[in-house]
């Protein structure tokens, strides 16, 4: 099948328009997002970080994170609203997953613990706990129980690499 009329049309004009007048026109028709990053937290024993948000009435038990700032990369959103929210420092691993949720694009960031400070309750999170996946609230959302699934199989193919899975072959 061949190209709308629409598209063709839309190709042309862009050829002979000037650029910024392209990018202000993709910027009117095109849909935005606010950026929020999900931290998806282990520890060694691989349990998974949850916090206790004071504003939610309904499944306040979630994963770590918050909006990302201007100019500020996901890794660096992870850090900072760890540090901020539970007193936790973590290494940044990988992204897991990107998903359109209702009013953001989230970003979902696996997060390995390095530290924790003494917890401190604050405005936004009142209590923490480290939850292994059969532990984990039954309201806990579809999406964050998709990243921490996720995680899940990108620390067994990580220990699969490393040889750790492996069992001695009886002889």
């Amino acid at each position: 099948m061949g190209d709308s009329w629409q598209k063709r049309w839309t190709i042309k004009l862009v050829k002979v328009l000037p650029g910024f007048v392209t990018r202000l026109i993709i910027y009117l028709v095109k849909k935005k997002y606010v950026v929020g990053v999900v931290a998806v937290v282990f520890n060694k024993e691989e349990k998974w970080l949850l916090l206790h948000h004071t504003y939610r009435k309904k499944g306040a038990w979630r994963l770590p994170g918050g909006l990302k700032e201007r100019g500020e990369a996901p890794f660096e959103t992870a850090l900072r609203e760890l540090r901020e929210e539970a007193g936790i420092r973590v290494k940044p691993l990988a992204i897991l997953a990107v998903t359109e949720a209702y009013a953001t694009l989230d970003i979902a960031v696996l997060c390995e613990l390095e530290a924790q400070d003494p917890f401190v309750a604050n405005a936004e999170v009142d209590d923490f706990r480290f939850l292994t996946l059969e532990e984990l609230p039954v309201d806990l959302p579809k999406e964050q129980l998709s990243f921490l699934a996720q995680a899940q199989t990108w620390l067994q193919a990580m220990r699969s690499a490393k040889g750790l899975d492996e069992h001695p072959r009886d002889t």
